[in-house]
């Protein structure tokens, strides 16, 4: 069966941190602390003039002023575009939290419209924080909050009642950022794997507009070399390095050329239209091992009845999409992958078949998720086999269904895994016919 090792490997996954590169806006951060001391100074002078005999006046300004010279610093000191991390968010909203917790022991406990601003700070916690820092931070205003009810004396019912309001709150808050986050990381991976085919070609572009540049240059000292070595007499001792150099120059014009031509085929590949099995191949290529048979199986009916190849176009997003598909089958297969294309008029359909254990039936249905955690949401799932799949999965999937397919995942008759790829036929000829102006996405799918 599909054990922990192939759930960790058979997924491939992308290096970093995703959510290293997510990062919060220091500016933000700072212009709602601005935002929440005005509301408290509201809150103050309301406080002072509805209530004569309120004493603690100045204890909360100077609090209040604790926060604006806090916040002072940052608005002058710090770039208006830098980006905090993890830790650095954190720690202001650490601040907050401990902030508030001083104001309300002044006006003296939780019974306080300020209170409300401990749901702030978790909110946010919840919806940007990664696990680990966002429960710190709801400790933390559990520990802050349960002091300043123990000084007030005699709020322990409402400071549970806050808490409970906060847990649930924080509970639902975190695992709908738990999804956000998830599509973040899936979708930083999906850009990673097709900038690295947008590299290969502005490449092939860069080598071509070279090759075309210096061609002249060089054919002029070549030229140049030779008309003067033509000159020059037999005993002349630079007639030999003249020589060399329209042999050097000669040589680099016809390593320029291989390169130019090299590129240039591939430029015509990502245009032209090319029968599917042709298209696979492709994907096959980056994948083959000795070890490994990969074998291609056709049957389909084409318009007409002539069983005629579907012509699609090139595409990046198709080709990584299929080959994340067969490189997992490579990689977990016994001896053989068999790749079946069929079509009719109506459908194109790839499956791909490999000899090895299989998907494990209680994580199949899960399949092509950003990620599949294991907090709970595989329920009876050994943590070790639900830990390692989604994100490569996930990047396959959503590529192939950018271009309108759709993918389904199981095990063959024979036991191994299965997946199968399926394009309407006529949405599936036509993609790379016509570009959107953002993105390259075919008009038909926008």
């Amino acid at each position: 069966m599909f054990n922990a090792k192939r759930n960790k490997e058979h997924v491939g996954a992308v290096g970093g941190d995703p959510l290293g590169a997510l990062g919060f806006k220091l500016h933000n951060f700072v212009l709602a602390r601005w935002v929440m001391l005005f509301a408290q100074l509201i809150f103050i002078i309301v406080m002072v003039k509805s209530h004569p005999a309120f004493m603690a006046e100045k204890l909360v300004l100077s609090i209040w002023a604790l926060a604006v010279i806090f916040n002072s610093y940052y608005w002058l000191t710090g770039r208006k575009g830098k980006n905090l991390s993890q830790g650095g968010a954190f720690f202001q909203l650490g601040f907050d939290v401990a902030h508030l917790s001083l104001m309300l022991w002044a006006v003296g406990g939780l019974a306080t419209p300020l209170a409300v601003f401990y749901f702030v700070a978790v909110c946010v916690a919840a919806l940007v924080l990664v696990s680990h820092l966002s429960l710190a931070l709801l400790l933390l205003v559990a520990f802050g909050s349960g002091v300043v009810a123990w000084l007030a004396g005699g709020e322990l019912v409402l400071w549970l009642l806050l808490m409970l309001s906060l847990m649930v709150i924080w509970y639902y808050l975190f695992k709908v950022g738990g999804d956000l986050h998830k599509k973040y990381e899936a979708l930083v991976a999906t850009q990673a794997a097709l900038a690295g085919e947008e590299r290969l070609a502005a490449l092939g572009a860069l080598s071509t507009a070279a090759a075309h540049e210096l061609g002249t240059p060089l054919g002029t000292i070549t030229l140049a070399a030779t008309e003067v070595m033509n000159d020059m007499k037999e005993d002349n001792p630079y007639r030999e390095d003249m020589a060399v150099i329209a042999q050097e120059a000669l040589r680099c014009r016809e390593i320029l050329k291989q390169l130019s031509s090299t590129h240039a085929d591939e430029r015509e590949d990502l245009l032209r239209r090319l029968p599917v099995e042709a298209l696979v191949q492709l994907a096959i290529d980056n994948h083959k091992t000795d070890d490994r048979e990969i074998i291609i199986k056709l049957q389909g009916e084409g318009k007409g009845g002539s069983g005629e190849q579907p012509m699609v176009s090139n595409k990046p997003e198709i080709i990584h999409g299929i080959g994340n598909f067969i490189e997992n089958a490579v990689g977990f297969s016994s001896q053989t992958i068999e790749i079946h294309i069929g079509w009719d008029d109506d459908v194109l359909r790839i499956s791909i078949l490999d000899d090895g254990p299989g998907f494990d039936r209680t994580v199949v249905d899960k399949l092509g998720e950003p990620y599949i955690s294991t907090r709970d949401e595989l329920e009876g799932v050994d943590e070790a086999v639900a830990g390692g799949l989604g994100l490569g999965v996930f990047i396959a999937k959503t590529l192939i269904e950018r271009t309108g397919g759709q993918v389904s995942f199981g095990n063959s008759m024979m036991g191994g895994a299965q997946i199968d790829i399926v394009w309407p036929r006529a949405v599936f000829e036509e993609i790379g016919t016509k570009n959107s102006d953002a993105g390259g996405i075919p008009w038909e799918l926008q």
